[in-house]
């Protein structure tokens, strides 16, 4: 169940990062426009769609001339849409596994019967699948962080710094988030496949539910660690162009803005990143989250 509600609150948190990164870059907003729910029969999507415009009104109108952003921004309300579904399916299982008898034998009807009621392999399945939902969303949220480090999408100085040449900026925040995306993607290799024979062949089949509940909570940690580096990188872009967070993200950025000042000068960012990703832990308040009515 903590893993539950934590994922729940994790999985809100990137739709307010995904949108602050969005706002930060000046991608266009066509993407993320609601009328684009009239073209899947998908009330899920709808419901991301019509999130984003929120925490999306008031962003800086763009230039006519705006090029198209890339793919990591335009797939925001997709990913978001396959992240919420699979957490959807996950607390399924999980109810259904938590109301489930697992003896065995099982005394049912005053008789003793052997069954497999303990091998819960929806529910390790479930946790195998949102973590590589988890992965999937982690991974295109470095993407995204790295467009936001490159003048040529975002306008503004490479690795946003504010002095090019001889400072660095946020090139480390980088390299960290890359670490992070590849312990993700070695997670999203499926814990509850591969089992092998045990008691001379008496066990020969098994769940590891256990170490698929251990992938999805290191998971978690990990796609926290890389919201931690896009939000950085965010407040850095908005104090580069001077201009605040959008009127449907002032409430969740102030507490970003409170807590990392601006880089005006090289310094060691782990701090910042670690207070940022407490700041997540903590359930940084992301308002109404998605889902389908």
């Amino acid at each position: 169940m903590a893993r539950r509600r934590a994922v729940r609150t994790l999985a809100d948190q990137h739709l307010t990062v995904a949108a602050c990164a969005v706002d930060a870059l000046r991608a266009p907003l066509d993407p993320m426009d609601p009328a684009l729910a009239a073209l899947r029969d998908d009330a899920l999507h709808a419901a991301v769609l019509a999130r984003l415009a929120v925490l999306l009104s008031g962003s800086a109108e763009r230039s006519p001339d705006t090029r198209q952003a890339p793919v990591s921004y335009r797939v925001v309300p997709q990913l978001q849409t396959h992240l919420q579904r699979a957490l959807a399916r996950f607390e399924e299982d999980l109810r259904r596994a938590l109301a489930a008898a697992d003896d065995s034998p099982v005394l049912l009807d005053g008789r003793f019967l052997s069954s497999g009621a303990f091998h819960e392999v929806e529910l390790a399945a479930g946790m195998d699948g949102l973590a590589a939902a988890l992965a999937r969303a982690g991974e295109v949220s470095g993407q995204r962080l790295h467009r936001l480090l490159d003048a040529r999408f975002s306008g503004l100085p490479d690795q946003l710094t504010p002095v090019p040449g001889p400072r660095c900026g946020l090139v480390v925040v980088h390299k960290r988030a890359v670490g992070a995306m590849n312990e993700l993607r070695r997670l999203a290799a499926p814990a509850s496949v591969g089992g092998s024979d045990t008691a001379l062949g008496q066990e020969d089949a098994m769940t590891f539910a256990f170490e698929a509940a251990e992938k999805l909570r290191r998971a978690e940690e990990l796609v926290r660690e890389l919201l931690a580096c896009e939000l950085l990188a965010a407040r850095q872009a908005w104090f580069l162009r001077g201009a605040g967070p959008p009127a449907g993200l002032s409430a969740a950025a102030a507490p970003v803005l409170a807590r990392v000042e601006p880089v005006d000068e090289d310094r060691p960012l782990g701090p910042d990143l670690d207070r940022l990703a407490r700041l997540l832990q903590d359930g940084w308040p992301v308002g109404e989250r998605p889902g389908a009515p």
